[in-house]
């Protein structure tokens, strides 16, 4: 064995299969020296250490960590605490000029309350609760919606705002517009800095820096209070940003991990080793995803006892803080076990962010020579910004708007958060099988899920005339719930394959870099929308208008795009271009439908 005691490709590192401590004894049936190995037919630096099981685990328990950031604290909880907590700034509910305190006032209209507190609303919008708490216009409590809030006479909606740098804002506009905001600079930081996990020899160290950073900048929320409600936002940027230079470093192990696979590096045969390399490469990034799904979906159950026991704003904050301990603890594991895998020095004369720029910009005027495959890119730029708002909108929605009557308010909205990615695990089995079984096209499941969704804003606008349902009640956001997660997930996974089709071969890794580039750029503007809407008409069912435009012509759209021209042009490209498209066959895992069922967009 070599002095720097690297193990085989069939040495079991740990675990249950290694049938000792889990530190990497030798299995003596399975374990050969790295010696053993042909390092001169490895696929890669033959001075890599190999990937043993132990070192898988740690990549997929990252994937497992930092889910929960994705599922729990920017897809769920995060948001909700910026607008609750600008709420409570703005006087909610508190200081609505409805709220009575009169208690003779309140025993003689509820002889059996216990209640100190009442107010007048005479436009309530229907009862849902298991009793009737009004009478005669006078309301039993404090007003539990921000439509509630209203002036003395009961009849007039009282305008809830925060000054935010000199500007009057809605709480939902701040926190829609911090969501914005958000995604604004982590998708600067992923053009800028998309290099870090390319070059130089810090990557496993800015790996854990930014990893740690964003942990610690969840647990902090648990400090953002109604008096400095803005500091809900600045934590929002801050471990957006991070989180995004995090996940674009962690993948930068992925075709690393594949050249260097245990079982990789023992095939002596080049042909049989590229195809495995392959495979491996596609089973690795599945094995993430599996395990950031489960990881996310754990903790938002989790998290439900604390919805139930807890008001609103400080369970928020509760369950961002626990996600945040969560990302971090189980990072421990990734940052033990992962090995460092340097890679090459910038280019002389190179910086990190002229490299990044100049990458991006090689990549955009490639692809503007592929009509088909820019085509669909604009057309996924809108597409996709309308799907990641009806997760961003909906639960700011469902915390201000719906009339959760029984059901504890912040309880149904865990509940809602927590179906979406069950759901998005369900539909993309359904239709995997559904696509494997009637051999349907790729781009034609991407068009089913955009219309399918559709009927989600449709829906909502009914209730703009009447006031017993399209969205009105907490149930209904469940369903919404269910009706969202079965199409997103499946959504995701067949918008990549859909495009993996039309990348000239050899450019895969260049062109999925630009392709998130588009996804995560068109991410601020929803919510930018829905703020502006919010603002200047007081009402986010709006946004359902946006919603429905960003789903229903981009769908028509894509009606029209010709994969197959598309596919042959990117073919035709490769042979036009010669020696100018590198042969990057690691990354043909791209190629193939990854399922991802966790509504990442994340932001």
């Amino acid at each position: 064995m070599p002095a720097n005691g690297k193990r085989s490709a069939l040495m079991i590192a740990g675990g249950d299969d290694a049938g000792g401590d889990g530190d990497g004894e030798v299995v003596e049936a399975a374990a050969v020296d790295t010696d053993d190995v042909d390092e001169s037919n490895r696929g890669g630096d033959s001075t890599d250490p190999v990937a043993d099981r132990k070192e898988l685990r740690a990549w997929y328990a990252f994937d497992w960590a930092n889910s929960a950031y994705a599922t729990v604290v920017v897809g769920g909880y995060l948001p909700l605490l910026l607008q609750a907590l600008a709420l409570e700034h703005a006087g909610f509910p508190d200081m609505c000029p409805n709220l009575i305190t009169n208690t003779t006032m309140i025993l003689q209209a509820f002889p059996n309350s216990t209640s100190q507190f009442a107010y007048l609303d005479f436009v309530r919008k229907g009862i849902s609760s298991c009793a009737d708490t009004c009478v005669n216009g006078l309301c039993e409590g404090k007003p539990d919606r921000p439509e509630s809030c209203l002036l003395a006479d009961g009849r007039t909606e009282f305008n809830l705002r925060v000054n935010f740098l000199g500007s009057h804002l809605d709480p939902t506009s701040y926190a829609s517009l911090f969501i914005s905001f958000s995604v604004i600079f982590q998708t600067i930081a992923y053009i800028c800095l998309g290099t870090l996990g390319d070059y130089g020899p810090l990557r496993k160290k800015l790996l854990m820096l930014t990893s740690t950073l964003g942990a610690a900048s969840c647990i902090l929320c648990i400090t953002a209070t109604s008096d400095v409600w803005w500091l809900g936002g600045v934590f929002l940027i801050v471990s957006n940003v991070l989180y995004g230079l995090c996940i674009a470093l962690a993948n930068a192990w992925l075709p690393l991990l594949a050249d260097n696979h245990y079982e990789v590096v023992a095939e002596s045969d080049p042909v049989a080793r590229t195809v495995l390399k392959l495979k491996k490469l596609g089973e690795i990034s599945a094995y993430g995803f599996a395990a950031g799904y489960v990881g996310g979906v754990i903790l938002l159950i989790l998290t439900i006892p604390v919805s139930f026991l807890v008001v609103s704003s400080a369970a928020y904050r509760v369950n961002v803080a626990a996600a945040g301990v969560w990302w971090f603890i189980f990072s421990l594991y990734t940052f033990k076990h992962l090995k460092s895998r340097p890679g090459p020095p910038l280019p002389p004369g190179q910086s990190y962010i002229g490299l990044s720029l100049r990458r991006t910009w090689d990549t955009l005027r490639k692809v503007r020579r592929l009509p088909t495959t820019f085509i669909f890119l604009v057309i996924w730029f809108f597409l996709s910004d309308g799907m990641f708002l009806v997760s961003s909108v909906g639960a700011l929605f469902a915390n201000t708007e719906v009339d959760w009557g029984c059901i504890n308010k912040t309880l149904g909205i865990a509940v809602t958060l927590l179906l979406v990615p069950i759901m998005a695990g369900f539909g993309n089995w359904i239709m995997n099988r559904a696509v494997n079984t009637f051999n349907w096209a790729h781009r034609n499941v991407v068009i089913f899920h955009a219309f399918f969704t559709l009927l989600l804003p449709l829906y909502g606008f009914i209730g703009f005339g009447v006031s017993e349902f399209g969205l009105q009640r907490g149930w209904e956001m469940w369903i919404l719930a269910v009706i969202f997660g079965f199409n997103i997930g499946s959504f995701q996974s067949y918008a990549r394959s859909t495009f993996a089709r039309l990348i000239p071969t050899g450019l895969e890794s260049q062109f999925f870099s630009f392709y998130e580039i588009t996804d995560r750029g068109s991410s601020w503007i929803g919510p930018l929308v829905v703020a502006v809407l919010q603002l200047s008409t007081g009402n986010i069912r709006n946004a359902f208008f946006y919603i429905a435009a960003m789903l229903l012509f981009p769908g028509i759209a894509l009606c029209f795009v010709d994969i197959e021209k598309g596919a042959r042009a990117a073919h035709e490209f490769v042979d036009n271009e010669g020696d100018d498209v590198s042969n990057d066959t690691s990354d043909q895992l791209l190629l193939q439908p990854i399922s991802d069922p966790t509504p990442h967009h994340q932001a």
